[in-house]
């Protein structure tokens, strides 16, 4: 029952501003709960607009309304670190699995049955509610976003891994993305790739000695990786000693 506070690790009195992002799954709930088959990702989706006196374009009371829109909703990773615990970390990461939401529907179709509906929206609803049973206590974003990996290979096998790594990366939950602490929003790092094996390209990286004087050896690894769904042959590598 507490695996969603915000510890008091460092012993001062005071929840720690973490990663917690429970208030963005009640806004995620909210908003599949009043979504219907005429919306679309893009559209301006504010939390609670009424409270505020605003009509239904209105941004609520999140700094931003929800939208796939990155024009309209433009918050990332790096954006927790300055945003209000627990409401303003949450909504960010509603802006992620908002844009995954859609990401299914747009595959998927939209299903208006809630209950047994086959849809991109029971998909992906079903998604975010196994990967909060399958992530740790007290969880950061990138804990979130594997346990949501997790559950589609549980759910789907793993039909829809790369779907989702683009997803995340598209708001900085990338494959390089490092949560560190998640008792601490101010310590992660972004990362906007996604998984190598999604994107469908053969790859060429080089490694060498950094500085190099007389005589020294010099170590150079050439790596060559074809991550495209077929076969790729007669490649030819040329590189350029400086």
């Amino acid at each position: 029952s507490a695996c969603l506070f915000n510890l008091d690790t460092d012993m001062d009195g005071t929840p720690d501003a973490g990663e917690q992002m429970g208030e963005g799954w009640s806004d995620f709930y909210a908003l599949v709960i009043g979504t219907d088959a005429d919306n679309t990702g893009s559209d301006i989706r504010g939390m609670s607009p009424y409270i505020n006196g605003e009509d239904a374009n209105g941004r609520g009371i999140r700094v931003f309304p929800y939208s796939t829109d990155m024009s309209i909703n433009p918050q990332t990773y790096n954006d927790i670190a300055n945003a209000s615990v627990p409401h303003g970390v949450g909504a960010v990461w509603n802006a992620m699995i908002w844009d995954m939401y859609w990401a299914f529907v747009d595959l998927y179709g939209f299903d208006e049955d809630l209950f047994d509906g086959t849809g991109g929206n029971n998909l992906s609803l079903r998604l975010v509610m196994d990967g909060m049973k399958m992530q740790p206590c007290s969880p950061g974003f990138i804990d979130g976003r594997d346990a949501i990996l997790a559950a589609d290979l549980a759910n789907n096998n793993g039909d829809n891994q790369c779907l989702i790594w683009e997803v995340f990366a598209k708001r900085g939950v990338g494959f390089d993305a490092e949560q560190r602490f998640a008792n601490n929003r101010n310590d992660g790092q972004e990362s906007y790739e996604s998984l190598p094996e999604c994107i469908k390209e053969l790859k060429i990286t080089k490694n060498m000695t950094a500085i190099v004087n007389a005589g020294d050896d010099i170590d150079v690894i050439l790596r060559v990786t074809n991550h495209k769904d077929e076969a790729v042959t007669d490649v030819v590598v040329t590189d350029i000693f400086p």
